[in-house]
């Protein structure tokens, strides 16, 4: 019985090791803004819906004075998101 189950264990693990590499993470190549990619909230956050009292873009960094939504006019089906979060020291 212990033979059986340390087998179905074996058969388990790598079933499941082979399933995660199918759903190896994207890598893009070139860097951000380069050919191809889009700016999601244009210059000067142009093409956003948000708050303006809380949202500033200051020569392409977006900051937040609060926790607060902000959206692109366009809607995107399949993208891939690029982003560089940094958070403020009190």
């Amino acid at each position: 019985m212990k033979k059986i189950q340390f087998i179905l264990f074996v058969l388990f693990i790598g079933i499941t090791l082979h399933a995660s590499a199918q759903n190896t993470p994207i890598v893009v190549q070139g860097q951000p803004m380069g050919k191809g990619w889009k700016n999601l909230f244009g210059n000067n956050l142009s093409k956003a819906i948000y708050d303006k009292s809380i949202w500033k873009d200051s020569s392409g960094v977006i900051t937040a004075s609060k926790d607060d939504a902000i959206w692109s006019f366009d809607e995107y089906d399949d993208f891939i998101l690029d982003l560089d979060f940094f958070k403020k020291e009190s």
